[in-house]
């Protein structure tokens, strides 16, 4: 399910290009009208051996400037939230009709506009392009973080692995498919700092491949790692 929240403040809005954690913290504190749900989805997520939040946010699209490593939204932005999880969207909707606000930095903003959808995944072969950069990584012996590109087959392996955990977290089993994904155009590095620790994510058009159920689950949650804090959006083009 797809959540379009209108945003609006009646001044000019300046976030820094790195603002992830502080979108992240304002998605959960919606959440918080639901304490049960809201520390569920904190502290633990869906799965047993593997856990994840299943949800993912955009990039906020309005009008705007970057100056100085600062982006400035005119007075309003759309920001988008998407979830496989129904008790997180009516948990989400519900907050949005009880208050009509939302707080992003210091910045008390009202929410005079959601719209609420579900996706219809039109074929098994479709063609994408991130809203928000993918992140796929994995650990070394060592425990050092080791990215990945789109040039490697690590890649486009570890989405897949990724994917069927996702599955089998939400669906309490495993796939009986997996998910193919392969480049197309645009591909774009991109590194943000998130809690002081740069991540490495990719933006690009590709090619997504799979059946209808786990296209859909990957629409509403995102592709790769990350996803809660606002990495692997895409949309269908």
């Amino acid at each position: 399910m797809q959540i379009k929240l209108n945003i609006y403040k009646n001044t000019i809005m300046e976030f820094p290009l790195n603002y992830n954690y502080q979108f992240q913290s304002a998605i959960y504190s919606l959440l918080d009208i639901s304490p049960y749900f809201s520390e569920f989805l904190h502290d633990n997520g869906y799965g047993d051996t593997q856990r994840f939040k299943l949800f993912t946010f955009g990039c906020p699209k309005g009008e705007y400037r970057i100056i100085n490593k600062k982006i400035y939204f005119n007075k309003r932005f759309t920001l988008e939230i998407r979830s496989i999880s129904e008790e997180f969207c009516e948990t989400l909707k519900n907050s949005v009709l009880a208050n009509e606000s939302i707080k992003l930095f210091n910045y008390d903003c009202e929410i005079d506009e959601m719209t609420v959808t579900k996706k219809d995944i039109p074929s098994t072969s479709i063609k994408i392009k991130t809203q928000s950069p993918i992140v796929v990584k994995s650990k070394s012996e060592n425990n050092m973080t080791i990215p990945y590109a789109p040039n490697q087959k690590e890649f486009y392996t570890l989405i897949d692995t990724n994917f069927r955990h996702k599955y089998q977290s939400y669906f309490g089993h495993d796939s009986l498919t997996n998910i193919t994904l392969l480049p197309v155009d645009h591909i774009k590095k991109v590194v943000t700092n998130y809690k002081n620790t740069w991540i490495t994510a990719y933006h690009g058009i590709f090619e997504l491949h799979g059946d209808i159920q786990s296209l859909l689950l990957l629409y509403d949650t995102g592709l790769g790692m990350k996803n809660s804090q606002g990495f692997g959006m895409f949309d269908i083009i």
